[in-house]
């Protein structure tokens, strides 16, 4: 990620938290906190939480500048782009979740079922675009004791999860419109998904020592 980018995603999170801050008042004492499988509110929390979930996009933005320079294999630095765009991302998603919980507090009519399903199924296809072209790090990306512990295993395991992430976010963007308990779906696919792609490099590695 260039300064640039990252100036304008700590600006963004600024002004994420001065929003925060303008809101707070009007927010009722208690907040919602976890969503179940089918989007529905199953716990609630103290309203000064969402100081903390607003800190979280700037606490990322810390993260992204220091990780890449402790890492060990020196590869997060060499793939700037793909680390970029995935943490920027994700720091945009976090964003947009604490203004989702905030509607959700101030009981703003909208369609959880439709909109964080869309959301997180753009976030899969965005990673799953990216996932071929990770190279092997200590810090993003696909990582098991397979993929740490042998290249081909974690090129081969990437290639196929990038195909994996990026079908699942397709899945998840056409269950939430076109099915009910597309969230109970959503959930099965994901799971599956993420179970499958680490078989498949456990495979892999057994053929690899063999």
């Amino acid at each position: 990620m260039n300064r640039i980018s990252k100036g304008i995603l700590y600006i963004i999170s600024i002004l994420n938290m001065l929003g925060i801050c303008f809101i707070y008042p009007e927010l009722p004492k208690r907040i919602p906190i976890r969503w179940d499988i089918n989007w529905q509110v199953r716990d609630w929390t103290d309203k000064k939480v969402i100081f903390l979930l607003g800190l979280f996009p700037i606490i990322l933005l810390l993260l992204i500048s220091f990780l890449p320079k402790k890492d060990r294999k020196k590869e997060t630095m060499k793939q700037r782009k793909a680390y970029g765009i995935v943490a920027m991302t994700i720091v945009l998603f976090l964003i947009v979740l604490v203004w989702i919980t905030i509607a959700a507090a101030l009981e703003i009519e909208f369609k959880m079922q439709l909109i964080l399903p869309s959301i997180l199924g753009v976030l899969l296809i965005i990673f799953g675009n990216y996932m071929p072209i990770i190279r092997s790090n200590y810090y993003f990306g696909i990582r098991n004791p397979w993929t740490l512990s042998n290249e081909k295993v974690w090129r081969k395991t990437h290639r196929v999860g990038g195909y994996v992430f990026a079908i699942i976010g397709v899945v998840m963007i056409i269950a939430s419109f076109a099915f009910k308990d597309g969230g109970k779906f959503s959930f099965v696919v994901l799971i599956a998904g993420l179970i499958g792609v680490n078989l498949y490099s456990f495979i892999l590695s057994k053929k690899v020592r063999e």
